[in-house]
């Protein structure tokens, strides 16, 4: 579940649980009847003002979620990419360091420019994704590497 379904839901069943019906049931049942049912219209009233108050911030939410989307549809990619430098034999040993900095330093460049578009609060989230994406690509390009050099030690 995205941060945008998880705060849709939340609001409906924020209605749910103040809706007219809810609020006339309470009226007609239980020892504070009238209590109970001007909480659940106050809640009613409340909740549609609060819905309204987020608009903006549940629409910074789903393209959040957008993003999200499409950084682990690039992550594939980044990944795919560097396990081809790896097994690529016209590249020597001390050059693939190299491509995977120069790399890996465009794949930053273009990650901060896209989480540049979001709202500026979801900034350091966004960072902390991506740094966590091209950790796992440092490691599985070491660990390529250490497999590759390896094999070639043994050939």
């Amino acid at each position: 579940m995205t941060a945008s379904e998880l705060q849709e839901e939340v609001f409906k069943a924020a209605l749910d649980f103040y809706s007219y019906k809810e609020a006339f049931k309470r009226l007609f049942s239980g020892d504070r009847r009238w209590f109970n049912f001007l909480l659940r219209i106050q809640g009613k009233y409340l909740s549609q003002q609060i819905i309204k108050d987020n608009r903006e911030y549940q629409a910074a939410l789903r393209q959040l979620d957008e993003w999200y989307s499409t950084i682990q549809k690039s992550y594939q990619g980044w990944a795919e990419r560097i396990e081809r430098a790896v097994s690529d034999v016209s590249a020597s040993v001390e050059e693939k360091p190299e491509q995977l900095e120069r790399y890996l330093s465009e794949v930053v460049q273009s990650a901060k420019q896209s989480y540049n578009t979001l709202s500026e609060q979801f900034h350091l989230y966004c960072q902390q994704v991506v740094d966590d994406a091209l950790a796992k690509i440092h490691d599985g390009y070491h660990q390529a590497v250490t497999t590759s050099s390896g094999e070639l030690q043994k050939g």
